[in-house]
């Protein structure tokens, strides 16, 4: 079944399909917040989990005539933030996928004390029961757009994870997965019940995931914790695109202070923060349809967006942007050739331009350093 739905995914790849949806473009759909406050269940608020959690809701608005690739209502993404970061501060990453027409739930925690990773799986399916409930209540703003029966999961750093943990504990709720340079384990945060490993569980469930991973590795992102860890436990069938320019915290966007102090901390990468943000999004977005509609083998050639990514993966890796590779031998070699063809035909509508990290760290200077 893995092999025929691999077939399908790629035969969609080989076909040309103009006028099919670009990722590396903004969707058709503007994205407002919503900022509801979240009721965590009396017998759940373990692990420094509070009596309430503030969400952060990003909703898509579509036009009527708009062609959406994920169809109608949106399915529903959970982003979880890295480690003492702020949902805010994904907003880059989190916009360009809700214009796609996905509804984005993020969440922020009490830094003091720290909630463990084991309290935040086990609150999972209340938080989508909550989304449940939200999509068929007429006073809500998810009524009629959220699907809560197509629900992913996403997340940078410790929020990445905590995103796998929560694919592989709840095979039942989560279609997919994609991990921003996750980091598991470290000698700062070792193998426990309140931290369990989110490589084991990946490995012993053999599923697979779509990964962005930094090309530069620090104290904040250590090799033997990191997304190398990670990769190595994902399934066959897996994507990891390494992004060579960006380092472990260009994923977050917390502001000039905040960003300055980050890579102090995390090391310094040589892609904007804009840079990957959009690298990533483009991704996550090409790997959640493959998943959540490719593979369903319901959607034409001449609709997939899988043509439009394979010509920008390889104009990336031309332009020597992003690594990118499917893990096993079967869909690594048919990659390679399909992306071979793509760079030699061109003719895909180009990204907006974005500023490069020197050029944000100017406009940092100029309003001093807000």
């Amino acid at each position: 079944m893995r092999r025929a739905a691999l077939i399908m995914a790629l035969a969609c790849l080989l076909a040309r399909a103009a006028g099919a949806p670009n990722f590396s473009l903004p969707g058709p759909c503007s994205a407002s917040p919503w900022k509801p406050q979240f009721t965590v269940p009396d017998d759940l608020r373990t692990g420094g989990l509070p009596r309430t959690l503030s969400l952060l809701v990003t909703t898509p608005s579509c036009p009527a005539d708009a062609s959406l690739p994920f169809g109608s209502p949106a399915p529903v993404l959970f982003f979880f933030n890295g480690f003492m970061n702020k949902a805010s501060w994904y907003q880059r990453i989190v916009q360009q996928i809700a214009s796609w027409g996905w509804v984005v739930v993020q969440y922020d925690t009490p830094s003091l004390p720290p909630v463990t990773i084991a309290a935040e799986v086990q609150l999972f399916p209340a938080l989508a029961e909550w989304v449940a409930a939200q999509a068929n209540d007429t006073a809500s703003p998810l009524y009629g757009v959220a699907d809560p029966q197509r629900l992913a999961t996403s997340g940078h750093s410790r929020g990445g994870k905590l995103a796998s943990l929560v694919f592989t504990t709840y095979p039942e709720l989560v279609s997919a997965t994609y991990l921003v340079d996750p980091v598991d384990l470290s000698r700062f945060s070792p193998e426990s019940a309140d931290n369990p490993s989110a490589a084991r569980a990946l490995r012993e469930s053999g599923q697979a995931i779509g990964m962005a991973a930094a090309g530069i590795t620090g104290s904040c992102n250590p090799v033997d914790g990191s997304s190398a860890f990670m990769w190595a436990a994902a399934g066959n069938g897996s994507w990891r695109g390494l992004e060579p320019g960006a380092a472990h915290a260009t994923f977050a966007d917390g502001g000039c202070v905040v960003n300055a102090g980050a890579d102090l901390l995390c090391g310094r990468g040589k892609d904007s923060r804009a840079q990957a943000a959009a690298l990533t999004s483009t991704q996550a977005l090409a790997w959640f349809w493959q998943q959540l509609v490719g593979e369903q083998q319901t959607v034409p050639p001449s609709e997939s967006p899988m043509p439009a990514f394979a010509r920008w993966v390889a104009a990336q890796q031309v332009a020597g942007t992003l690594e990118f590779e499917v893990k096993g031998e079967e869909g690594a070699a048919l990659w390679t050739a399909e992306a071979a063809r793509a760079a030699k035909e061109g003719g895909l509508e180009a990204p907006p331009a974005l500023p490069t990290a020197a050029e944000e760290e100017a406009a940092c200077a100029v309003a001093g350093g807000r």
